[in-house]
């Protein structure tokens, strides 16, 4: 019956709601020694470990369940290999082979190793649906369940916490690139390992090089950026010349904050859509008005390069900023040992995920606190990448910044993703109520 609500297959961790049955979650908010939720886990995953065993000795072609295995390298045989999922459809067996292999399609095509959830959840549903003869609309898997499926089936694959698809394999300088705060004037060496460490676990190369070949990947990336041996950390050295003048609103010399006509340069040279959205902003920027940004599915990075640089727009990372921050909670009480075990927590019926929830929550409020209200000049704030705070119910926080009459010391705005951009689609994240109070905020980019 529980494979079935799923779809007809399932992760053996998504078996948890039965094993939960058996091994409760205590409810006491002080637990008894050797009773405490971490202990309950382990004696879960116990359960479904055992499953697993009993399930690869009886199961054969003619049986009710269907597991099915990841074939380890150099390795034939089905008991060297790992569970990868359980079916009741012999159907579904070859499905998990069919979402590594988009997977891998979906890599191939990303720009610097790296795949976003939104674009992956898309291009995985696609693959899915294709395999089963269905259309997207028709299928009864749950979409979260799918990128779990596609790496499971493939060792060389990997998520990040937030949902990215990387390869195990990424290379030092996509890792770097990935995390390394371009805004920042200086970052500690032990923070930029630390950020790599955390957002891609699974990376044989998350250990990072030593000086010079760090210095040297991370000056390509950020050009100006120098490696101060006394401090230990990449610094951007002061332009004395641009502090000297006074940087004003709409009269700088360079783009950022003025208003330029669809005739003059560098926006003469855009496509229409760009010029569009771009003369858009221009009264968000004299308001510090508060802009959601829906693009298209697999452009997030594209519209934060042309933030970056036509209006000189700051980037959050919004899931990046948020794990930093629950990280550093973990630091201050000296549990890093459980950091891990935590982001395993993200399912609803997880005995940890009320815990997690209430972490995350905490953790978005201050980091995006801080991440808005950093005063780099008058520069706009461009976030991206919300699910999070979808995915623990606290889009909400972003109200401070989007209610009306909100008196915001600079632009905050909001990149949301579509397969088909629309101010009528624009209120959602993943489901979840964006906090919208006006069809002005909402900017349809495609």
């Amino acid at each position: 019956a529980l494979l079935q609500s799923l779809g007809g297959i399932a992760t053996p961790d998504d078996l948890r709601p039965a094993v939960n049955e058996l091994f409760p979650t205590l409810a006491q908010p002080v637990p008894t020694p050797g009773d405490n939720p971490v202990v309950v886990a382990r004696r879960q995953l116990g359960v479904l470990r055992l499953l697993e065993m009993a399930l690869s000795r009886r199961a054969d072609d003619d049986g009710r369940i269907h597991l099915v295995r990841r074939q380890s390298a150099g390795s034939v045989d089905p008991a060297d290999s790992r569970a990868v999922a359980l079916t009741g459809d012999p159907a579904l067996t070859g499905l998990p082979a069919e979402l590594s292999q988009s997977a891998h399609e979906a890599l191939s095509a990303a720009p610097h190793e790296l795949v976003d959830a939104t674009t992956l959840a898309t291009s995985l549903t696609s693959a899915a649906a294709s395999y089963l003869g269905l259309t997207p609309a028709e299928m009864q898997i749950a979409p979260p369940l799918l990128p779990q499926l596609a790496v499971g089936a493939d060792g060389s694959l990997a998520l990040t916490a937030t949902g990215d698809l990387y390869p195990v394999q990424m290379s030092t300088e996509a890792l770097v690139r990935a995390v390394f705060p371009i805004a920042s004037t200086r970052v500690s060496r032990e923070t930029l390992s630390n950020k790599v460490q955390r957002r891609f676990p699974e990376a044989v190369n998350a250990k990072l090089p030593a000086h010079p070949r760090l210095t040297e990947i991370v000056a390509s990336l950020v050009p100006g950026v120098i490696y101060d041996q006394a401090k230990k950390a990449f610094v951007r050295p002061k332009d004395t010349a641009a502090t000297d003048d006074l940087p004003t609103r709409h009269t700088q010399t360079h783009t950022y904050g003025q208003t330029v006509g669809l005739a003059d340069r560098p926006r003469a040279e855009l496509n229409e859509s760009d010029r569009t959205l771009l003369d858009t902003l221009d009264s968000s920027i004299r308001d510090c008005n508060f802009r959601t940004i829906q693009v298209e599915t697999g452009k997030v990075s594209r519209t934060v390069e042309l933030l970056e640089q036509h209006l000189g727009a700051r980037h959050v990372d919004i899931g990046e900023v948020v794990l930093d921050e629950l990280w550093h909670l973990f630091e201050e009480t000296d549990q890093t040992d459980k950091f891990e075990l935590f982001l395993e927590a993200d399912a609803p019926d997880h005995p940890l995920n009320t815990q997690l929830a209430k972490l995350m929550q905490l953790s978005a409020r201050k980091s995006l606190t801080n991440a808005v209200n950093t005063a780099d000049g008058d520069r706009p704030v461009a976030l991206s990448h919300p699910s999070i705070l979808a995915s623990f119910d606290c889009l909400d926080l972003l109200s401070t910044w989007s209610q009306i009459g909100a008196e915001n010391a600079l632009p905050v705005w909001l990149i949301t993703t579509s397969d088909a951009p629309s101010p009528t689609n624009a209120y959602m994240v993943d489901g979840a109520q964006l906090p919208i109070y006006s069809p002005d905020q909402v900017i349809a980019y495609s």
